[in-house]
């Protein structure tokens, strides 16, 4: 059974900042300091410690008497609220390297996130972090397809991030080095099928759902990575 930890004080100023500007990942902490799982069977454990760790934070939030009072005044019954279950037995996971972790927004070697165009005539473009939106700095896909990987899940929730590019690039590689210590080697990524709870619904509908687990074996530390959500 993984320990469920807190992030350091660092890290978990930065998640606040990160939710405070409309983020929808979701980070659980885990502690690895015990006898030394085979990677695969870690991995899965930590998944599984994930979705019970988001179910928990699902319970705690619809406990609060606001929220109970919000059902009771809308005639519902509260008991009736969303719950998270899951079907661990039907959790499928595989190793990734890094560039199919972070998917095609973010260029590993000059850290720089690929950001969607605000103005009029961009809203469909992509652009290094930093730069003005012209059509002579409209950046290619590699691919041509974007509803993946971590930094789409990071950078383009159901709605804006909100933030300058430049602003969310450097959270984006603040939270990088104490997540994973700016992917260095000792870090293995996986990623996780999201067919076997109910907090992969909402994902489903169109946004997405996605669930990674990532251990890093100089902190021993494990953590999982999730977001699900829709408009």
């Amino acid at each position: 059974m993984l320990e469920q930890v807190h992030p350091a004080p660092d890290l978990a100023r930065l998640i606040r900042d990160y939710e405070g500007r409309g983020g929808v990942l979701m980070f659980a902490f885990f502690s690895d300091d015990f006898p030394r799982l085979p990677e695969p069977e870690l991995h899965r454990e930590a998944a599984i410690a994930t979705l019970q760790a988001f179910a928990e934070r699902n319970e705690r939030y619809f406990a609060q008497e606001a929220v109970v009072q919000a059902f009771i005044n809308a005639g519902l019954d509260p008991e009736t609220h969303f719950r998270v279950t899951t079907q661990p037995e039907k959790a499928q996971g595989r190793e990734i390297t890094i560039a199919e972790f972070v998917g095609p927004l973010y260029e590993v070697g000059s850290h720089r996130l690929l950001l969607r165009g605000r103005t009029r005539n961009h809203l469909n473009h992509y652009f290094f972090a930093g730069e003005p939106e012209s059509p002579g700095t409209v950046r290619e896909i590699p691919g041509g397809m974007t509803g993946y990987g971590y930094a789409y899940a990071f950078t383009e929730p159901p709605y804006n991030l909100r933030g300058t590019s430049e602003e969310i690039n450097t959270l984006f590689l603040s939270m990088n080095v104490q997540l994973f210590q700016d992917f260095e080697e000792a870090v293995t990524f996986y990623e996780w099928s999201t067919d076997w709870s109910t907090y992969f619904d909402a994902g489903h509908e169109w946004w997405g759902a996605f669930l990674w687990t990532v251990h890093n074996t100089k902190t021993n530390l494990i953590l999982g990575i999730g977001a699900s959500t829709t408009d």
